[in-house]
């Protein structure tokens, strides 16, 4: 490159800089929020499924208060991240024969 594309190749450079900054930092926001999910929340069926433990093991963590859940009607909803919080609690137990 001679002296006059070098200035002109710096001359837009210096131009474009600070556009593909504000664009980065645009997308990387935009795809920050995306992965973020937004309290999703799951019956008691389906987190006893999803995590492979009973029906009735779910509803005695409610009882005792390691699970935060919600009652909407007559349907309990479990909040996912409350979920893994609460298991985060629970330790396994063995019982002597």
């Amino acid at each position: 490159m001679d002296f006059q594309e070098q200035s002109l190749f710096n001359t837009l450079l210096s131009k474009f800089e600070p556009i593909a900054k504000r664009w980065m930092k645009e997308v990387l926001i935009e795809l920050t929020h995306e992965t973020k999910p937004e309290n999703i929340r799951h019956s008691v069926k389906v987190t006893a499924k999803r995590n492979s433990l009973s029906e009735g093991t779910i509803r005695n963590y409610i009882k005792r208060g390691i699970i935060d859940a919600e009652k909407i009607g007559r349907r309990i909803l479990i909040d996912e991240s409350q979920f893994e919080k609460g298991l985060s609690e629970v330790k396994s137990l063995k019982y002597k024969r």
